[in-house]
């Protein structure tokens, strides 16, 4: 299909108005349409679920987060790791690490090469129930007991609101819960608290990232050759049509 043809489907105002009869399979859960990212840039612009709607100061002795999780709750945060000076406002420097393995030898190097003393743990679930954070939260958590007297003030929850892991939070196994929205699934999460609360926390430039995303949704909301996500979207579409059903980026 060409530019000017999936221009004439009016495919950008469904998409935007929410229209789920324009993929083939419906894309609603329990009564969630899964839709969700199309709002993450007001979310951002509101400040909701980010780390200013928190008392980062508690937070001051802390110079090392740590993520725990498994694929769309923890890759942007080791996107951002690897991308951003991990300096907060204050000159102090904040580290940012990502574990998403729960292979022994790997955790158990991790524990060895790092003071847990010092550390904040985020376990970022959507359903509160993948069983590798949950691990990875109970071994560190073992850990810490040797070095703190109040581990359950070293864990923030990352979840959506009503998971196990929100109801531990409620019941003071966790410093706090930081809420996600229901209907943004995992792989399209970055902008959500999975990816900008760790973020926050490290003193990376979370303000630029959500002026930065409200540009390009007001670009990407025009219908025109030049709007850079549709462009992306039929790039793909056809590439995937001919057998390339990979995508590297550099």
């Amino acid at each position: 299909m060409s530019m000017s043809e999936m221009l004439g489907t009016d495919a950008i105002e469904r998409i935007l108005r929410r229209d789920i009869t324009l993929w083939p399979e419906p894309v609603v859960e329990n009564d969630v349409d899964w839709l969700g990212w199309l709002d993450l840039t007001d979310a951002l612009s509101d400040r909701r679920g980010l780390p200013s709607s928190v008392d980062l100061d508690d937070l001051a002795e802390i110079n090392h987060v740590i993520v725990l999780g498994m694929g769309g709750s923890s890759l942007t945060a080791m996107v951002l790791a690897d991308v951003f000076d991990t300096h907060n406002t204050n000159g102090e420097t904040k580290r940012l690490s990502v574990i998403d393995t729960s292979n022994p030898r790997t955790v158990r190097d991790f524990v060895k090469a790092n003071d847990l003393s010092g550390c904040h743990f985020l376990v970022s679930s959507k359903s509160g129930t993948t069983i590798e954070p949950l691990s990875l939260d109970a071994i560190f958590r073992h850990e810490l007991a040797r070095l703190v007297d109040d581990v359950p003030s070293r864990f923030t929850a990352i979840t959506d609101a009503d998971t196990p892991l929100a109801q531990r939070a409620a019941s003071g196994a966790f410093r706090a819960h930081v809420a996600t929205p229901a209907n943004v699934g995992g792989r399209f999460s970055a902008l959500s608290a999975f990816g900008m609360y760790p973020a926050g926390l490290c003193g990376m430039p979370v303000e630029s990232m959500a002026d930065h995303a409200s540009q390009m949704l007001a670009r990407c909301q025009e219908v025109s050759e030049d709007n850079p996500g549709y462009a992306l979207g039929r790039f793909l579409a056809q590439n995937a049509s001919t057998g390339r059903d990979k995508l590297t980026i550099i």
